[in-house]
């Protein structure tokens, strides 16, 4: 019999089950190119669960208390990927629904609860990011070679990718309120704005390129939140270049 979460009301806990029993909660779809979104309500709980797979590469559990957000701090591979960022979903490899229900049970026991060593953890990688001359991207978690980026544009505009994609799940997140992860995002944004404040003067802008679009709506965002939680118009100072150098 395949596996599956299920649900005990009388305790109200998640645990691994069996498919087609009286607790079943969700089931297995093991269709090949499965491509679907589905939505479980916990019972009497303000807890959903989005279960979504994109055919045959991944997929996505998303957990949500009062429409707000669980993030996922341990998934921090997908800072390098190069256009994913799933911090507000839980990612494994399509086919693997026992690791997926595994995750899921292991949050639901943890609902409330985020560590400071993972934001931690997780913010420093991408400082890394943000501060480094080139990097190393994969396409996707099977790629076995990274792509190698030197141009200092091209990491910029990956790191304000991330960057802002952070702000924005945090913005929606049952954490948002956390002081700790307030303020040590605060310090990511100043660390990406004094590094796009360096090295812009240095860099061979052109007409028409999308991609620039692209970085100062994402940078609209980053200044945005400085202003929020940091001084008044102090990304002004951080972007303003330093003439005593």
């Amino acid at each position: 019999m395949d596996s599956a979460i299920c649900y005990d009301s009388e305790n109200k806990r998640l645990y691994k089950g069996i498919a087609g029993s009286k607790d079943c909660f969700i089931p297995k779809h093991d269709q090949k190119g499965y491509k679907k979104t589905t939505k479980y309500s916990i019972p009497n709980e303000p807890v959903e669960i989005v279960i979504s797979s994109k055919g045959a590469s991944y997929l996505y559990a998303k957990m949500l208390i009062k429409g707000k957000y669980l993030l996922n701090f341990q998934d921090i591979q997908a800072l390098y990927l190069l256009n994913d960022c799933n911090i507000d979903s839980f990612q494994v490899v399509a086919g693997n629904w026992d690791e997926l229900f595994d995750i899921i049970i292991k949050n639901y026991q943890n609902l409330y609860f985020t560590s400071e060593s993972d934001i931690e953890k997780y913010l420093n990688v991408l400082d890394k990011i943000v501060l480094s001359e080139n990097i190393s991207v994969f396409r996707n978690k099977t790629s076995e070679k990274p792509t190698e980026w030197d141009g200092t544009f091209l990491v910029l505009l990956h790191s304000i990718n991330k960057l802002s994609n952070i702000i924005e799940c945090k913005n929606n997140s049952v954490i948002d309120d956390n002081t700790y992860f307030q303020k040590r995002l605060l310090s990511s944004c100043r660390n990406y704005l004094q590094r796009f404040a360096d090295c812009y003067p240095t860099w061979e802008k052109k007409e028409g390129d999308s991609r620039l679009k692209q970085l100062s709506e994402k940078l609209l965002v980053v200044c945005e939140y400085i202003e929020k939680y940091g001084n008044p118009f102090e990304f002004v100072d951080l972007l303003t270049p330093d003439q005593t150098k």
